[in-house]
């Protein structure tokens, strides 16, 4: 089987239709969406009013975000055209007007400095050329007081861990995870970047699992 190259968006409707065949039978919808939309949620004092998706694939983060707060405008954006029209397909019928897939650069997100309350990632920074300016739109986009979530795998992973994690998976999504995690980055080369931007005091890492999560919150006072 051909997998696809990790820099750059995925291309090819095939492509799409096997990538979501991988997150269907890991479950990643409840398995890791969920926990993770009810923790971001927990940690705020106020309802967000906007969300960002970034490197949103087939849209069903976003889409569990724009069903949890039907409130909140969700935007769901990612470079592939194919992904964003299997996004489109996937929410027709599903009464979600909060929710918008747009086709778009996580390097250059094409929305006004501020607007989002929330912008959230998942398994995308592997996926960018430039992650320090990726990461200073995310600055940017972020509202005061918003909050950035971006989760990947990371390449400093045991043996140990990756097989605990791993059992139980199809064959197929073992070697994806595989791959996937040699091709990311260690958590101290993120902790490098992250040490050079200018937010750096607002911005933290931390492992689990497979994964690390940078957080960024944005100073109401900045």
């Amino acid at each position: 089987m051909k997998f696809k190259d990790f820099k750059g968006p995925l291309i090819g409707k095939d492509r799409v239709e096997r990538y979501v065949k991988s997150l269907r039978r890991k479950d990643k919808i409840k398995r890791i969406y969920h926990p993770l939309i009810d923790r971001i949620l927990s940690e705020r004092i106020q309802s967000p009013r906007r969300i960002l998706d970034l490197g949103t694939g087939p849209g069903f983060l976003a889409a569990e975000f724009a069903r949890k707060i039907s409130r909140a405008s969700v935007v769901g954006l990612d470079l592939s055209p194919d992904m964003i029209e299997y996004a489109k397909t996937f929410i027709e019928n599903k009464s979600l007007k909060n929710l918008d897939f747009v086709l778009g650069d996580a390097q250059e997100i094409p929305f006004e400095a501020g607007y989002f309350d929330i912008v959230v990632s998942h398994g995308m920074i592997k996926c960018v050329s430039n992650v320090r300016k990726m990461l200073g739109e995310v600055y940017r986009v972020l509202s005061e007081g918003g909050c950035a979530y971006l989760v990947d795998s990371r390449r400093d992973v045991s043996l140990e861990e990756f097989d605990e994690v791993t059992r139980g998976f199809h064959p197929i999504d073992v070697e994806k995870s595989r791959r996937s995690v040699n091709k990311s980055y260690r958590t101290d080369e993120i902790k490098a970047i992250l040490d050079e931007m200018v937010f750096k005091d607002e911005a933290s890492i931390k492992v689990k699992g497979l994964t690390f999560e940078i957080k960024i919150c944005k100073s109401a006072l900045r």
